[in-house]
């Protein structure tokens, strides 16, 4: 019998490269994504760890390194959640995705146990003064943050009181008055020296430069944008900045009246216009309608509004209002398309050639919230290379986490270019038995510890092996000298995900998969 002809390879099948043929490629990352997509670049897996060994006092000093006012956050969308892979991980046992790890209710109840607690700062070590100017988040950031490294600061702010925007627009039962009144104490403890009542124009800012002042300024957006619409009845629109600062100020009771069984349109998509929204509703307004071209605000606040019985137009702008000779409102356009890239100046344009439908409606109340900008007309360029602009009134309306990053990262800059320091030193707590200010002992002591220990510490090793066990091509690599533990071996990897799979089965996710640029 004559044996078939067996090929005999003279090589290992080494020389067969089949990472070649792959298109996505595994990347270990030691990144946890809740850091990640935090505005204020916390380091959250960090304290979390810290949280679970109840070490509060540790986890609310790593906090105060990227965001001063933890107490504060009950009004951050929190991102950060949005993305946590606890999420994303699938519960063979229940047989759905888990809950995200509750990141803003941990950060706020750490915030609000160390409200009454003096934070100790270093002694002022240079000679440099600084001028902050304006009161608001972003300017009571940098003042806390350049205080911390050791500046003498001053806070300049227009109004009698601190606090800016959260003061006097964000709604009460947002953001509980008892927190900001805490940090605003912070700031006071810490040594900040604060003119109230003083706005500061072009000539005061050229002498505080010449008394050697170093000037951050932090004015913030609080200009609302007006619409551009037609109509004799145009300038009646108020807004809704306006509309929030009155309620804020005790002066609520004044719309109970004028609201009470009132039909109400709301311009604008975004965290304002709902909380106008909200305030319209909660003042006695029958009905409340949220005419937006995009909804910016985030999905938890649409339904909300949605649920205290705010309707939504979406895709729908002002276009004409005309007066029905009681004084009311009437006519707006309901767009059905829009480019991608468009001015709100051209939705009258728009709205004139295409078809779309009018709707004639009779309306006691128009509140405009198509957003704030901020006006630095006023400082002239020459004077503007000479101060450093911080917080929204340099970026634009932003997430107050966003505000208080970018006044951090200022301070940062400012003492690296100084004194050649990137980095501030140690703090210190007054002590104080944590017990004696827990108002809910079960929820501190049992409730949050529990949270905390949901978190997978994303991005860290744990070891499972999982990915040297399950690679079909025997590509991930032992390597215990350093971290990472493991490495691929992109030669032959084809990018099947196997190992980015099993890691995240595992809960470590410390491998993702990305497209290979070839």
């Amino acid at each position: 019998m004559k044996l078939p002809i067996i090929p005999i390879a003279k090589k290992t099948s080494l020389v067969n490269k089949t990472g070649l043929w792959s298109y996505l490629k595994p990347e270990m990352t030691g990144d946890a994504p809740c850091g990640k997509f935090c505005p204020a670049g916390e380091n959250i897996r960090g304290w979390i760890n810290l949280f679970k060994s109840r070490d509060f006092a540790g986890a609310y000093l790593e906090i105060l390194k990227f965001n001063p006012f933890p107490e504060l956050m009950p009004i951050c969308p929190h991102p950060c959640q949005d993305h946590c892979n606890m999420a994303q991980r699938y519960n063979y046992i229940l047989s759905e995705n888990e809950k995200p790890v509750a990141i803003n209710e941990l950060e706020t109840s750490i915030g609000k146990m160390f409200l009454d607690c003096r934070v100790t700062m270093p002694p002022l070590r240079f000679s440099e003064k600084i001028a902050v100017v304006g009161g608001g988040p972003a300017g009571l950031c940098a003042a806390f943050y350049l205080r911390w490294a050791g500046y003498e600061v001053t806070i300049f702010e227009k109004s009698s009181a601190l606090g800016g925007m959260l003061r006097e627009c964000v709604p009460k039962d947002r953001l509980p008055r008892e927190f900001l009144r805490g940090s605003l104490k912070k700031i006071n403890q810490a040594g900040i020296n604060f003119c109230l009542n003083s706005e500061i124009v072009s000539k005061d800012l050229e002498s505080l430069i010449k008394r050697n002042f170093a000037v951050f300024l932090a004015a913030g957006a609080q200009k609302s944008r007006k619409i551009f619409c037609e109509g004799n009845l145009a300038p009646k629109i108020i807004a809704g900045l306006s509309f929030l600062k009155e309620i804020n100020e005790g002066f609520g009771f004044l719309w109970l009246k004028k609201l009470k069984g009132a039909k109400v349109i709301v311009v604008g998509g975004g965290d304002t216009s709902i909380d106008v929204a909200l305030e319209a509703k909660r003042l006695g307004a029958k009905e409340v309608i949220l005419s937006a071209v995009k909804i910016t605000a985030h999905q938890r606040e649409v339904k909300l509004a949605e649920g205290q019985g705010v309707k939504f137009f979406h895709n729908a702008y002002l276009r004409s209002w005309t007066d029905d000779l009681n004084g009311k409102f009437k006519d707006w356009a309901v767009f059905s398309e829009l480019p991608e890239k468009f001015d709100f100046r051209q939705l009258d344009e728009l709205g004139r050639e295409s078809k779309n439908f009018i709707f004639t409606e009779n309306v006691d109340f128009v509140f405009a919230a198509i957003g704030e900008t901020s006006d630095l007309s006023w400082i002239g360029e020459e004077l503007a290379k000479k101060i450093m602009v911080i917080g929204n009134a340099g970026t634009g309306p932003s997430l107050l986490a966003r505000a208080l990053a970018d006044a951090r990262e200022a301070v940062l800059k400012f003492h690296k270019e100084r004194h050649s320091e990137s980095a501030f030193g140690p703090l210190e707590l007054e002590k104080k038995d944590q017990k004696s200010f827990m108002m809910d002992q079960e929820f501190y002591e049992n409730y949050l510890p529990a949270e905390a220990n949901r978190c997978l510490n994303c991005g860290v090793c744990i070891d499972c092996r999982q990915c040297l066990l399950f690679c079909p091509d025997s590509s991930v690599i032992a390597s215990r000298d350093q971290p990472p533990r493991y490495a691929i071996n992109y030669d032959y990897c084809k990018g099947c995900g196997i190992c980015a799979e099993r890691c995240r089965a595992h809960g470590s996710f410390c491998i993702k998969m990305v497209e290979e640029v070839k």
